[in-house]
Protein backbone atom coordinates (compact mmCIF):
# COMPACT_ATOMS: atom_id res chain seq x y z
CA UNK A 1 0.00 0.00 0.00
CA UNK A 2 2.79 2.70 1.03
CA UNK A 3 4.56 1.51 -1.94
CA UNK A 4 1.64 2.26 -4.53
CA UNK A 5 1.04 5.43 -2.89
CA UNK A 6 4.65 6.50 -3.42
CA UNK A 7 4.10 5.67 -7.11
CA UNK A 8 1.29 7.65 -7.29
CA UNK A 9 2.99 10.78 -5.86
CA UNK A 10 5.76 10.26 -8.50
CA UNK A 11 2.82 9.60 -11.49
CA UNK A 12 1.27 13.35 -10.36
CA UNK A 13 4.95 15.26 -10.48
CA UNK A 14 4.75 18.41 -12.54
CA UNK A 15 5.83 17.95 -16.15
CA UNK A 16 9.53 19.51 -16.52
CA UNK A 17 10.70 18.87 -13.44
CA UNK A 18 13.39 15.93 -13.26
CA UNK A 19 14.25 13.40 -10.61
CA UNK A 20 16.18 16.07 -8.80
CA UNK A 21 13.49 18.87 -8.53
CA UNK A 22 15.18 21.43 -10.92
CA UNK A 23 12.98 22.06 -14.35
CA UNK A 24 14.57 22.14 -17.34
CA UNK A 25 13.55 25.91 -17.89
CA UNK A 26 15.29 26.75 -14.71
CA UNK A 27 18.66 24.24 -16.19
CA UNK A 28 18.19 26.80 -19.45
CA UNK A 29 18.95 30.05 -17.17
CA UNK A 30 21.48 28.55 -15.66
CA UNK A 31 23.28 27.65 -18.51
CA UNK A 32 22.62 31.27 -20.53
CA UNK A 33 24.41 32.82 -16.90
CA UNK A 34 26.93 31.20 -17.28
CA UNK A 35 27.70 31.42 -20.99
CA UNK A 36 27.06 35.18 -19.93
CA UNK A 37 29.37 35.19 -17.16
CA UNK A 38 31.96 33.26 -19.35
CA UNK A 39 31.28 36.37 -21.87
CA UNK A 40 31.65 39.30 -19.62
CA UNK A 41 35.08 37.29 -17.84
CA UNK A 42 36.47 37.00 -21.39
CA UNK A 43 36.09 40.99 -22.16
CA UNK A 44 37.36 41.93 -18.75
CA UNK A 45 40.69 39.50 -19.37
CA UNK A 46 41.18 41.16 -23.12
CA UNK A 47 40.84 44.77 -21.66
CA UNK A 48 42.89 44.09 -18.87
CA UNK A 49 45.49 42.68 -21.38
CA UNK A 50 45.01 45.61 -23.51
CA UNK A 51 45.53 48.09 -20.90
CA UNK A 52 48.80 46.13 -20.55
CA UNK A 53 50.14 46.46 -23.86
CA UNK A 54 49.36 50.02 -24.18
CA UNK A 55 51.11 50.09 -20.70
CA UNK A 56 54.36 48.77 -22.21
CA UNK A 57 54.21 50.94 -25.16
CA UNK A 58 54.61 53.73 -23.00
CA UNK A 59 57.15 52.16 -21.30
CA UNK A 60 59.46 51.58 -24.37
CA UNK A 61 58.02 54.98 -25.61
CA UNK A 62 59.59 56.28 -22.57
CA UNK A 63 62.61 54.56 -23.07
CA UNK A 64 62.67 55.34 -26.03
CA UNK A 65 62.19 59.00 -25.24
CA UNK A 66 65.91 58.50 -23.14
CA UNK A 67 67.04 56.31 -25.75
CA UNK A 68 67.02 58.51 -28.96
CA UNK A 69 66.94 62.29 -27.36
CA UNK A 70 70.32 63.28 -25.65
CA UNK A 71 68.55 66.19 -24.00
CA UNK A 72 64.77 67.08 -24.47
CA UNK A 73 65.64 70.65 -22.72
CA UNK A 74 68.60 71.65 -25.35
CA UNK A 75 66.80 73.18 -27.65
CA UNK A 76 69.78 74.94 -29.31
CA UNK A 77 69.41 75.58 -32.85
CA UNK A 78 72.83 74.92 -35.00
CA UNK A 79 70.84 75.54 -38.65
CA UNK A 80 72.97 78.30 -39.42
CA UNK A 81 76.09 75.90 -39.84
CA UNK A 82 73.61 74.75 -42.90
CA UNK A 83 72.72 78.03 -44.66
CA UNK A 84 69.84 77.32 -47.46
CA UNK A 85 72.69 78.48 -50.36
CA UNK A 86 75.11 75.68 -48.98
CA UNK A 87 72.99 72.82 -49.39
CA UNK A 88 71.34 73.98 -52.80
CA UNK A 89 74.77 73.77 -54.62
CA UNK A 90 76.19 71.26 -52.05
CA UNK A 91 78.14 68.28 -54.10
CA UNK A 92 78.78 64.55 -53.38
CA UNK A 93 83.08 64.18 -52.55
CA UNK A 94 84.35 62.01 -55.32
CA UNK A 95 85.49 58.42 -54.27
CA UNK A 96 83.91 55.27 -53.96
CA UNK A 97 80.77 54.61 -52.70
CA UNK A 98 80.82 54.96 -49.06
CA UNK A 99 78.91 53.98 -45.96
CA UNK A 100 78.28 54.56 -42.35
CA UNK A 101 77.31 51.75 -40.40
CA UNK A 102 76.63 52.76 -36.17
CA UNK A 103 76.60 50.24 -33.52
CA UNK A 104 73.76 51.50 -31.21
CA UNK A 105 75.68 51.89 -27.65
CA UNK A 106 78.91 51.02 -28.77
CA UNK A 107 81.52 53.49 -27.01
CA UNK A 108 78.76 55.16 -25.32
CA UNK A 109 81.06 56.80 -22.40
CA UNK A 110 83.29 58.26 -24.49
CA UNK A 111 80.31 60.67 -25.75
CA UNK A 112 81.08 64.43 -25.77
CA UNK A 113 79.22 66.65 -23.36
CA UNK A 114 76.24 68.00 -25.85
CA UNK A 115 75.66 64.09 -26.12
CA UNK A 116 76.38 63.41 -22.27
CA UNK A 117 72.60 62.33 -21.33
CA UNK A 118 73.15 59.38 -23.64
CA UNK A 119 75.05 57.75 -20.78
CA UNK A 120 72.32 57.11 -18.81
CA UNK A 121 71.35 54.24 -21.27
CA UNK A 122 74.78 52.36 -20.64
CA UNK A 123 74.44 49.37 -22.73
CA UNK A 124 71.07 49.58 -24.02
CA UNK A 125 67.99 47.42 -23.69
CA UNK A 126 68.51 44.97 -21.80
CA UNK A 127 66.92 41.60 -21.45
CA UNK A 128 67.81 38.42 -19.25
CA UNK A 129 71.56 38.35 -19.52
CA UNK A 130 71.70 40.05 -23.04
CA UNK A 131 72.27 43.54 -23.95
CA UNK A 132 72.20 45.59 -27.09
CA UNK A 133 75.12 46.93 -27.49
CA UNK A 134 76.40 43.42 -27.44
CA UNK A 135 74.33 41.72 -29.28
CA UNK A 136 74.60 44.39 -32.40
CA UNK A 137 78.32 45.40 -32.89
CA UNK A 138 78.94 41.80 -33.90
CA UNK A 139 75.94 42.42 -36.71
CA UNK A 140 77.53 45.98 -37.38
CA UNK A 141 80.85 43.68 -38.04
CA UNK A 142 79.92 41.47 -39.97
CA UNK A 143 77.92 44.08 -42.30
CA UNK A 144 80.85 46.02 -43.12
CA UNK A 145 83.07 42.85 -43.83
CA UNK A 146 80.17 42.02 -46.46
CA UNK A 147 80.07 45.59 -48.03
CA UNK A 148 84.00 45.83 -48.07
CA UNK A 149 83.66 42.43 -49.87
CA UNK A 150 81.59 44.39 -52.81
CA UNK A 151 84.35 47.31 -52.78
CA UNK A 152 82.17 49.56 -50.88
CA UNK A 153 84.14 52.09 -48.12
CA UNK A 154 82.67 51.20 -45.14
CA UNK A 155 82.99 51.74 -41.39
CA UNK A 156 81.58 51.17 -38.35
CA UNK A 157 80.73 53.83 -35.76
CA UNK A 158 80.34 54.66 -32.42
CA UNK A 159 77.51 56.67 -30.64
CA UNK A 160 79.08 59.61 -30.84
CA UNK A 161 79.22 60.65 -35.09
CA UNK A 162 82.06 62.88 -36.61
CA UNK A 163 80.67 66.49 -37.25
CA UNK A 164 78.90 66.83 -40.39
CA UNK A 165 79.56 63.08 -41.33
CA UNK A 166 79.21 63.03 -44.95
CA UNK A 167 78.46 59.44 -46.63
CA UNK A 168 76.33 57.69 -49.66
CA UNK A 169 73.98 56.20 -46.67
CA UNK A 170 74.27 56.22 -42.69
CA UNK A 171 72.33 53.14 -40.93
CA UNK A 172 72.09 52.88 -37.21
CA UNK A 173 71.34 49.38 -36.11
CA UNK A 174 69.86 48.72 -32.52
CA UNK A 175 67.74 45.58 -30.85
CA UNK A 176 64.50 46.39 -28.99
CA UNK A 177 63.16 45.01 -25.90
CA UNK A 178 59.46 44.96 -24.35
CA UNK A 179 58.06 44.22 -21.33
CA UNK A 180 55.80 41.59 -23.53
CA UNK A 181 57.53 38.59 -24.65
CA UNK A 182 55.02 38.26 -27.76
CA UNK A 183 55.70 41.74 -29.53
CA UNK A 184 58.91 41.22 -32.22
CA UNK A 185 59.43 41.96 -35.23
CA UNK A 186 61.80 45.23 -36.78
CA UNK A 187 60.98 48.57 -38.54
CA UNK A 188 62.87 51.32 -39.75
CA UNK A 189 62.50 54.86 -40.22
CA UNK A 190 63.80 57.31 -41.92
CA UNK A 191 64.61 61.18 -40.59
CA UNK A 192 61.96 63.68 -40.11
CA UNK A 193 63.43 65.84 -41.40
CA UNK A 194 65.36 64.44 -44.79
CA UNK A 195 67.33 66.85 -46.52
CA UNK A 196 68.93 64.83 -48.89
CA UNK A 197 65.32 63.22 -50.32
CA UNK A 198 67.10 59.99 -49.98
CA UNK A 199 66.15 58.65 -46.27
CA UNK A 200 62.73 57.22 -47.14
CA UNK A 201 64.27 55.12 -50.24
CA UNK A 202 67.14 53.96 -48.18
CA UNK A 203 64.36 52.81 -45.77
CA UNK A 204 62.42 51.40 -48.34
CA UNK A 205 65.45 49.33 -49.61
CA UNK A 206 66.37 48.24 -45.90
CA UNK A 207 62.29 46.93 -45.54
CA UNK A 208 62.43 45.23 -48.43
CA UNK A 209 65.54 43.16 -47.74
CA UNK A 210 65.56 42.62 -44.24
CA UNK A 211 62.49 41.28 -44.35
CA UNK A 212 63.55 38.51 -47.34
CA UNK A 213 66.42 37.32 -45.13
CA UNK A 214 64.97 37.18 -42.68
CA UNK A 215 61.14 36.39 -42.64
CA UNK A 216 60.56 38.50 -39.00
CA UNK A 217 57.64 40.37 -39.64
CA UNK A 218 57.26 44.27 -39.76
CA UNK A 219 56.50 46.33 -36.54
CA UNK A 220 54.38 49.00 -36.91
CA UNK A 221 55.24 51.23 -33.72
CA UNK A 222 57.72 53.63 -35.42
CA UNK A 223 58.22 56.23 -33.10
CA UNK A 224 58.58 60.06 -33.20
CA UNK A 225 61.64 59.58 -31.19
CA UNK A 226 63.35 57.34 -33.78
CA UNK A 227 62.46 59.69 -36.55
CA UNK A 228 64.13 62.14 -34.37
CA UNK A 229 67.34 60.17 -33.61
CA UNK A 230 69.92 62.47 -32.40
CA UNK A 231 72.44 61.45 -34.96
CA UNK A 232 70.15 62.87 -37.42
CA UNK A 233 69.32 66.05 -35.80
CA UNK A 234 72.43 68.33 -37.46
CA UNK A 235 70.05 71.10 -36.22
CA UNK A 236 70.73 70.81 -33.24
CA UNK A 237 73.91 68.29 -32.48
CA UNK A 238 77.50 68.74 -34.37
CA UNK A 239 78.25 65.53 -33.79
CA UNK A 240 75.32 64.31 -35.88
CA UNK A 241 75.48 63.45 -39.90
CA UNK A 242 75.27 66.19 -42.62
CA UNK A 243 72.23 67.07 -43.97
CA UNK A 244 72.58 65.39 -47.60
CA UNK A 245 73.57 62.34 -46.02
CA UNK A 246 70.97 59.74 -46.33
CA UNK A 247 70.03 58.14 -43.10
CA UNK A 248 68.17 55.26 -41.12
CA UNK A 249 67.72 53.62 -38.09
CA UNK A 250 66.57 49.77 -37.78
CA UNK A 251 65.85 47.69 -35.25
CA UNK A 252 66.61 44.30 -35.79
CA UNK A 253 64.49 43.06 -33.61
CA UNK A 254 63.45 42.07 -30.32
CA UNK A 255 65.91 40.61 -27.37
CA UNK A 256 62.50 40.32 -25.68
CA UNK A 257 60.56 37.82 -27.76
CA UNK A 258 62.38 34.27 -28.10
CA UNK A 259 62.15 34.32 -32.12
CA UNK A 260 63.62 37.08 -32.71
CA UNK A 261 66.09 36.40 -29.84
CA UNK A 262 67.68 33.15 -31.42
CA UNK A 263 67.99 35.16 -34.96
CA UNK A 264 70.17 37.09 -33.57
CA UNK A 265 72.34 35.64 -31.47
CA UNK A 266 72.91 32.66 -33.49
CA UNK A 267 72.15 33.89 -37.08
CA UNK A 268 74.33 36.99 -37.54
CA UNK A 269 74.95 36.68 -40.96
CA UNK A 270 71.45 36.11 -42.02
CA UNK A 271 71.01 39.34 -40.08
CA UNK A 272 73.84 41.15 -41.23
CA UNK A 273 73.55 39.57 -44.81
CA UNK A 274 69.46 41.64 -44.57
CA UNK A 275 71.16 44.90 -43.97
CA UNK A 276 74.07 45.00 -46.13
CA UNK A 277 72.12 43.52 -48.84
CA UNK A 278 69.36 46.51 -47.87
CA UNK A 279 72.22 49.20 -48.11
CA UNK A 280 73.52 47.61 -51.47
CA UNK A 281 70.40 47.94 -53.61
CA UNK A 282 69.97 51.63 -52.00
CA UNK A 283 73.25 52.23 -53.59
CA UNK A 284 72.31 50.84 -56.87
CA UNK A 285 69.84 52.55 -57.14
CA UNK A 286 71.23 56.03 -57.09
CA UNK A 287 73.66 54.75 -60.38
Amino acid sequence: MRHATLMGIMAKQPKGVDDGGMSARVRDIISVLCAGIAILFAIWSYVVWSSAVIRAAEVVEQSHAEHYSPDPQDTRDIRETYTPEMLATWERPEGPPRVGVQAGHWRVEEVPEELANLKRNGAGGVWLNFNERDVVLPIAREVVMLLEAEGIEVEVLPVTIPPGYVADAFVSLHADVNSSEQVGGFKVAPPRYDVSGRGDILAGALYQAYEAATGLPRDPAITWHMTGYYAFNWRRFEHAIHPMTPASIIELGYLSNARDRQMLLEEVDRIAGGVARGIQDFLELLE
